[in-house]
């Protein structure tokens, strides 16, 4: 057998040429169904800038903060009893609000701080260090760019807060102002005492915790002081941050409260940049230093007098820092320990060099605590050569007057007391004004007072427990109050002896602005319950007898809806008042089992986890009311709440804080005989899991209602049908949020068909029909079902790499 070679491989058959020219178009074609795989994915993905959350702190300290900003919104906690504990309502309770240009911009949110102005758009976030920076755009067409900077370190209690507000337009702009406010939730709730620190810049609330009183504050920093202030309901703090203005209200009483700080710059050329500069922070003291104001010197060592005053009332340790001009030898004290409420004089010595010359020269006193720091300067005042200056004394103060009215009061009963001050110095002066009753800090007042003048000082306040007080301001004892228990009830009370739960209290010859104390005597309820109304008091404003009854049961007596929020109902106690339009102001005090407390509220704040109810019978709602702790045995708590009106009231455990979102009409027209689909998410804002039911109600009427089990953090959408068959107008509302106008149509009139004439139907064939064609479905929101390649970038190019492949396949076959 013969073989023969060649140089170079065996030539290929022709189907094996055709075999190997299909094997490279499917290699080509692969190649590029990966390319295109690989576009289409990178098409569709989107690109996020870095917004957070960012978190500062966070160390497992008593007292240390965990500072969250996402998306500029901060959310701080603060660690106690072993645990981290929130100090805003929400993650997203704080707000701040740029108003430029005549309109109010705001950082994302929609909590409830929220100005629900518009929205900044968040361009960047970053963490770097102890500081978070969050950069926003611009604000619309006015050139402002606002940058925030949070900065916190290691444990300390309070944190710093730094807006830079620029002007990256082409003109001046005029009229700016910078305002941050919170929906404040100290030591873990919702209630608290608002206050007001002119001396320091200081907005804030208080509360009593345990034996502590605990204060939140936000601070303006020196160079940055606030033009304006507000601390009072959240709600009315969130109105004031929307209309970009304060109102300079401070509720000193216990309410829900917020608190906010404003700044204002007349104008801002084009390029500046304005910086606002604040401290939030704990404290239980502070300290403000008051200055000698000047004094003369021909040129020898002088001493300086500062009083040094605690604003707080509990003790803290003072530390001192100098600074004078150039040459000078300036003197620093020692520290000093501070009691709450005290002032003590600080001696400082100012030496000048031996060829100063004569002028006007500033020593600076800086006292720091751990919490504050704050500043006071003294002037020097040095005569020339032969001259001779008259040395002016700083503002001296000393009681000269004060009364006490009334020095016997009931419980909640209001005090006023009055404090006259005179400046006997040559200087106008600050007298900070603590009033105190036995050393707990009530109210600070610091009015400015020019020599040889007066100045009034007026207090009003209340005492809660019984027992005899001590009256001080600063150190000077004015006087003493006796604070007595509630009054026994000056009413006749019967009870219905078929229904022992109703009872009926007659008021007779009632006195004009005096409350009539109605104490009741349920048992068989209230022991089932675990809830007993103790008493009632109304006061009246003319002299008509009046009688009041009142039922409490374990459900409601009117058919009233239930609680929403996930509250736990315990009781229920129905209020009603003949001739009620002569009731001007009304309470009630009620007791609570602690058995109850152990399964359902949290013991360590009774207060936070109770609820009190109250029917609207108007709106078909439960509003939610304020209610005291006033006293505690072994077995349970007391609480006193107040009423704008009697009606069905309900006393539980607190649930949840439901949100109702995005309330709206699938479609607004439909045909008489039609279903309309009402559609809204329920968000549960709170820490609870909780039912909210959602009551649909059309043009105010009552329809139906759908409970929603939401849990703590999460939402629900709910949905409701309801047949219309009369056409007209309808007004939608889901618990009073409007979803819109419904229109109903009438149906059109069927035009009568003629009768067909009967023809002979074709014999079935075995054709088949064309099959694979499909109807659009509904999804759950009501929207037609789309298939997965609607709207995807890329596919169509898929779809004609596909056919291509397949003619290449035919062709190569029919090649073979």
């Amino acid at each position: 057998m013969n073989t023969s070679s060649t140089d170079g491989p065996t030539a290929p058959r022709g189907g094996e040429r055709s075999g190997q020219r299909l094997r490279q178009a499917l290699a080509v074609l692969v190649t590029l169904l990966v390319v295109t795989s690989g576009f289409v994915a990178f098409v569709a993905a989107p690109v996020a800038a870095q917004t957070g959350p960012d978190v500062l702190g966070g160390q497992t300290v008593e007292g240390a903060l965990r500072i969250t900003v996402d998306q500029g919104n901060l959310a701080v906690a603060r660690y106690q009893s072993s645990s981290w504990v929130r100090q805003y309502y929400s993650d997203d309770s704080s707000d701040t609000v740029l108003y430029a240009g005549g309109t109010v911009y705001d950082i994302p949110g929609g909590g409830t701080a929220d100005a629900d102005g518009i929205e900044l758009t968040v361009a960047e976030q970053s963490m770097s260090g102890d500081t978070i920076v969050t950069r926003f755009e611009p604000a619309g067409s006015t050139g402002i760019q606002l940058v925030q900077r949070v900065s916190y370190t290691g444990t300390q209690q309070f944190f710093d807060l730094t807006w830079e507000v620029e002007n990256t337009g082409s003109s001046t702009a005029t009229g700016l102002r910078l305002l941050n406010g919170k929906d404040t939730y100290l030591a873990g709730g919702d209630n608290g005492e608002g206050f007001w620190n002119p001396g320091i810049a200081t907005i804030g609330v208080a509360k009593e915790v345990g034996n502590e009183r605990q204060q939140l504050t936000m601070s303006g920093l020196p160079g940055s002081e606030p033009f304006n202030h507000q601390s009072n309901s959240y709600s009315s703090v969130q109105d004031s941050l929307e209309a970009g203005a304060l109102t300079g209200i401070v509720d000193t009483s216990n309410h829900d409260n917020g608190y906010a700080l404003e700044w204002r710059r007349s104008s801002l050329a084009a390029g500046d940049t304005w910086t606002v500069r604040a401290r939030e922070g704990f404290a239980k003291s502070s300290v403000i230093v008051d200055s000698p104001g000047a004094v003369s010197s021909s040129g020898d060592p002088v001493n300086l007098q500062f009083d040094v005053t605690n604003v707080g009332d509990t003790q803290t340790a003072v530390s001192f820092a100098t600074d004078g001009p150039s040459g000078w030898t300036v003197s620093t004290p020692g520290g000093i320990d501070l009691d709450g409420g005290a002032t003590e004089p600080v001696t400082v010595t100012a030496t000048p060099p031996e060829s100063v010359g004569s002028g006007s020269y500033d020593i600076t006193l800086t006292a720091d605590t751990e919490t504050s720091t704050f500043s006071a300067v003294a002037r020097v005042d040095i005569a020339a050569d032969g001259e001779s200056r008259q040395v002016r004394r700083p503002a001296r103060f000393s009681v000269i007057d004060s009364s006490i009215s009334p020095d016997e009061v009931e419980i909640g009963e209001n005090i006023t007391v009055t404090v006259t001050v005179e400046n006997s110095g040559d200087r106008a002066g600050t007298y900070i004004g603590l009033l105190s009753a036995d050393n707990r800090l009530i109210e600070t007042q610091m009015p400015r007072v020019a020599p040889d003048e007066t100045a009034t000082l007026t207090y009003e306040f209340a005492l809660n427990r019984p027992g005899g007080y001590y009256i001080q301001s600063r150190a000077h004892v004015l006087g003493r109050v006796t604070v007595t228990p509630l009054r026994e009830p000056s009413a006749t009370v019967e009870t219905d002896r078929q229904r022992p739960n109703r009872v009926e209290a007659a008021l007779r010859d009632p006195q004009p602005g005096r409350p009539v104390f109605v104490a009741f005597p349920f048992t068989n309820t209230s022991d089932e319950s675990g809830v007993h109304l103790d008493s009632l008091n109304v006061t009246v404003d003319r002299r008509t007898d009046t009688v009041v009854t009142v039922e409490q049961s374990g459900r409601p007596q009117n058919d009233e809806p239930p609680v929403a929020g996930g509250t736990r109902e315990f009781s229920f106690f129905t209020i009603d008042v003949e001739s009620a339009g002569n009731v001007t102001d009304a309470g009630f005090t009620f007791t609570i089992q602690k058995r109850l407390y152990k399964e359902f509220i949290d013991e360590t704040d009774p207060a936070a986890g109770t609820a009190l109810f109250r029917y609207d019978p108007e709106s078909g709602t439960w509003e939610r009311f304020e209610m005291e702790l006033i006293g505690e045995t072994d077995n349970a708590y007391r609480f006193r709440g107040s009423t704008p009106g009697f009606s069905t009231f309900a006393v539980g455990a607190a649930g949840t804080e439901f949100d109702l979102r995005d309330v709206r009409l699938a479609s607004e027209t439909i045909t008489a005989g039609d279903d309309a689909r009402i559609r809204a998410t329920v968000a549960n804002d709170g820490d609870r899991n909780g039912t909210y039911t959602a009551v649909l109600r059309v043009d105010g009427d009552r329809r139906t209602s759908r409970d929603v089990f939401v849990p703590a953090g999460e939402s629900r959408n709910v949905q409701f049908r309801e047949t219309f068959q009369e056409p007209g107008e309808y007004a939608i509302t889901l618990d009073n949020v409007s979803a819109g106008t419904l229109t109903v149509e009438a149906a059109a009139t069927p035009t009568p068909e003629p009768t067909p004439t009967p023809t002979e139907e074709p014999e079935p064939t075995d054709t088949p029909t064309e099959s694979g064609s499909s109807t659009p479905t509904e999804t759950d929101d009501g929207t037609p079902a789309t298939t997965a390649s609607d709207g995807q970038p890329g596919f169509a190019l898929v779809t004609a790499l596909l056919a291509l492949l397949g003619a290449a396949l035919l062709s190569a076959r029919r090649r073979d």
